[in-house]
């Protein structure tokens, strides 16, 4: 029974947080959820999770991070993705970042931490 339950692949990592996530303003609700949950010490995990029903592109990988949809790969990383892993999601660091505007607004975005190309650690 226990082995049922498969453990998301990792994937290997750089120093820098540098692949970005667009779509991020669909999701500030999220975001801000995410970002009063975690402190600037707290290395949270970025789901990837292929999204082939996805109306806008079928290559589209969309990003979770605790359970909640916060945005996606560009189209090209999104591509590139697939080339290496398919329909297998993974996971990798995300970086949070931003907070409210003066008109308390939110403006909160993240980056992931994963090499291209995508490889596993």
């Amino acid at each position: 029974m226990f082995g049922l339950f498969k453990k998301t692949p990792i994937l290997a990592t750089n120093r820098d947080f540098k692949v970005n996530i667009v779509g991020e303003s669909f999701y500030q609700d999220s975001l801000q959820i995410i970002w009063k949950r975690t402190n600037k010490d707290d290395r949270p995990k970025a789901k990837l999770v292929p999204d082939p029903k996805n109306p806008h592109d079928a290559n589209a990988v969309k990003i979770e991070v605790m359970g909640m949809h916060i945005g996606f790969l560009s189209k090209e990383d999104a591509i590139r993705y697939h080339a290496e892993f398919g329909p297998k999601s993974s996971q990798c660091n995300i970086r949070i970042y931003g907070g409210f505007n003066d008109d308390s607004s939110t403006n909160i975005s993240a980056k992931l931490n994963c090499k291209r190309p995508f490889q596993l650690a």
